[in-house]
């Protein structure tokens, strides 16, 4: 007869009763991590005060920033980009519509800030298509 068991399976006839000294040692157990833990919150916080940001970016000018200086890689579809630019020029037109009929009362400074860019992607759309053109 062979006796099949199932893993896992507490086959001893007298379990351990939970008993309430059991229970206080569990809770006192999670309390003292509780205190470990808040202990070391206040110290990470202390530490994070103490540190400053830097901007370590600060080597790309605003100039550079629409070209592709270091941000993109040359290996990008010229006719892809076109396409990203082209969309970004309907926007903005679409932008400039809505601030001239007087839709948009009180623009945000970004909403500002990609109309002024309107000449920067115009040049680049026509940097882009003379691009492609060459290489036809």
């Amino acid at each position: 007869a062979i006796s099949h068991t199932i893993p896992g399976l507490n086959t001893d006839p007298s379990p351990l009763p939970h008993t309430a000294a059991s229970k206080n040692k569990k809770k006192k157990k999670s309390s003292n991590q509780s205190q470990v833990t808040s202990n070391g919150v206040s110290e990470l916080s202390s530490h994070m005060s103490t540190t400053s940001i830097t901007d370590k970016s600060s080597s790309v000018t605003s100039g550079q920033a629409g070209q592709q200086t270091g941000q993109q890689p040359t290996a990008t579809d010229p006719a892809k980009k076109l396409r990203n630019l082209k969309k970004k020029l309907r926007d903005i037109e679409a932008l400039e519509a809505k601030l001239s009929s007087g839709e948009i009362t009180s623009p945000e400074p970004e909403q500002l800030e990609k109309v002024a860019r309107k000449p920067d992607v115009m040049k680049d759309i026509a940097a882009l298509e003379k691009q492609i053109g060459s290489q036809r």
